[in-house]
């Protein structure tokens, strides 16, 4: 005997309506989240290790995503709480993903988001 097909979830009935393009930058940011989860989940079982020497951030790469960036940044400033950056840095990346604001400037705000959290970072260790 044959189940009946479950209704379509909301999230189901969204992504309908995304390009093939908009779905695939969907499900890289929740990976994105999910791999952030598992890493807090991990620092809590952990001591935080904090690292003493400067950031060494990568050279942006030509074309780089919103969600790549913030990747990038997070291997760069391991030093900072990327639960607290999260927040910020994904509502930057939505507006690039959902509104459709310019990559290149949603890209360097996410840069200076990390920049400007790490200079606060280190003004309060003194």
């Amino acid at each position: 005997m044959l189940l009946p097909t479950p209704p379509s979830s909301p999230l189901d009935l969204l992504l309908q309506q995304l390009t093939e393009e908009q779905r695939e930058m969907v499900i890289a940011f929740a990976r994105f989240l999910a791999h952030e989860n598992e890493r807090r989940a991990a620092e809590t079982k952990a001591e935080p290790l904090v690292p003493e020497a400067e950031p060494e951030v990568e050279p942006r790469p030509e074309g780089e995503l919103p969600v790549h960036t913030i990747k990038r940044m997070r291997r760069a400033y391991p030093m900072l709480d990327g639960a607290k950056l999260l927040g910020r840095a994904s509502e930057l990346m939505m507006r690039h993903h959902v509104m459709g604001e310019d990559r290149e400037r949603i890209v360097a705000e996410i840069e200076a988001l990390f920049a400007a959290e790490y200079e606060r970072w280190r003004g309060e260790r003194g």
